[in-house]
């Protein structure tokens, strides 16, 4: 049977920040990457689904992280691994929409526009690094600590 008390002892600011990127993932997959003239896409129509799977498995690791079931460096790597492979989507994304407008609107003028969703997703892709960095940190200080 589960502790419920020791489970969360671990939870702290850090536990909740990697929640709140998970959560702003998924409500990035949702809103709508990009806009060709009078067509809205939204991320769950393409790759959106993709980013969306990564960010709850990037929640699970913190949560699993925060019961103490799995270790500060596996998170960490993890986290690393889930947020580049969402920044990449993102910015993967977003450099095609670009492409795109100005190739469009050389020829035609259609309106091309990169979406909230896209922008989102990808920034939120880039702080998930930076948030494995952090946590890559405090292992550091942790292990120097013992030392």
């Amino acid at each position: 049977m589960l502790n419920v008390s020791s489970a969360t002892s671990n939870w702290g600011k850090r536990h909740l920040a990697g929640l709140a990127l998970g959560v702003l993932g998924i409500i990035g997959a949702m809103l709508p990457w990009g806009r060709i003239a009078f067509l809205t896409v939204n991320g769950t129509d393409g790759d959106g689904v993709i980013t969306l799977i990564l960010s709850l498995a990037f929640m699970a690791a913190v949560a699993l992280n925060g019961m103490g079931s799995i270790k500060l460096g596996w998170t960490a790597l993890a986290c690393a691994l889930l947020g580049g492979a969402i920044a990449g989507i993102g910015i993967d994304h977003w450099a095609d929409l670009e492409s795109l407008d100005t190739r469009v609107t050389d020829r035609i003028s259609i309106s091309v526009r990169v979406g909230t969703g896209l922008i989102l997703t990808a920034v939120v892709g880039v702080t998930m690094i930076a948030y494995a960095a952090f946590l890559s940190i405090r292992l550091i200080q942790a292990k120097r600590q013992v030392d």
